[in-house]
């Protein structure tokens, strides 16, 4: 399985199979939304939208509750949001 991170100006295609690999997407998906208006991810047939947060905008997980610092992703087609680990298990 692989993960497809796409942004402005360019992309990368990275190994999703493994927990190491996938905390290691979740790594660069985390790096990026920081450096990038807006970061897409595919993977395993779904689309995510990664949002960076700033300013008084913290949601919450759909998934742990956990209140959101850095950024949330969120599937192409909805509203509700996730954090990394919830949504790139």
């Amino acid at each position: 399985m692989t993960a497809h991170v796409t942004f402005s100006g360019g992309g990368l295609i990275l190994p999703a199979d493994t927990a190491y690999d996938r905390q290691l997407l979740r790594e660069h998906v985390l790096d990026r939304a920081q450096r990038e208006d807006r970061v897409r991810i595919s993977l395993a047939g779904e689309a995510w939208v990664v949002e960076r947060l700033s300013g008084d905008h913290r949601p919450s997980c759909e998934g742990c509750k956990r209140l959101l610092t850095a950024a949330a992703l969120r599937k192409a087609d909805s509203d509700a949001s996730f954090c990394l680990a919830c949504a790139l298990p």
